[in-house]
């Protein structure tokens, strides 16, 4: 029974040592393409994004930068022949389903499907990663660069 147990707590360390050596490469850094960055809630147009067409195994991701968590909206109503918009994930529909709001930090994808001159449906992926960014806020505005702190007792 004891050397069962080293065993077992020996085989647990190798795995442990082995886990730290091994380089495991990313998938996500090296696929995002444009960066946009969101100051105030405004819309972002689908043209600012990247775009990959539907099915796809390279998939190049947007990096939104949204300052202080402010909301914004995916504009797609510019996209000639808009049949659909499926697979929405981490956004909401509105205006006529042409727009997708994101009120959150995280993954935004979607596909969209546009109608082909034969008639056919032509698919496209958009896929984006939403991080937020804080700025130091004073008085409704953003703070200046340098704050001089003192002390009225001296």
């Amino acid at each position: 029974m004891r050397t069962k147990m080293i065993r077992l707590v020996i085989l647990l360390l190798g795995s442990i040592l082995m886990s730290q050596f091994i380089a495991v490469p990313s998938v996500m850094a090296d696929s995002y393409g444009k960066t946009i960055y969101v100051s105030s809630p405004r819309e972002v147009g689908i043209d600012e994004m990247d775009v990959n067409t539907f099915p796809s195994s390279d998939i190049t991701i947007t990096n939104i930068r949204v300052k202080n968590g402010a909301q914004f909206v995916i504009n797609l109503n510019n996209i000639a022949d808009l049949k659909r918009i499926s697979n929405l994930s981490g956004g909401n529909l509105i205006g006529n389903n042409e727009k997708v709001a994101v009120a959150n930090a995280g993954r935004v994808s979607f596909v969209y499907y546009t109608q082909t001159s034969g008639g056919n449906e032509q698919g496209y992926l958009v896929f984006a990663y939403v991080n937020y960014y804080g700025v130091l806020q004073y008085q409704g505005s953003d703070a200046p660069a340098s704050i001089d702190v003192t002390l009225d007792n001296q």
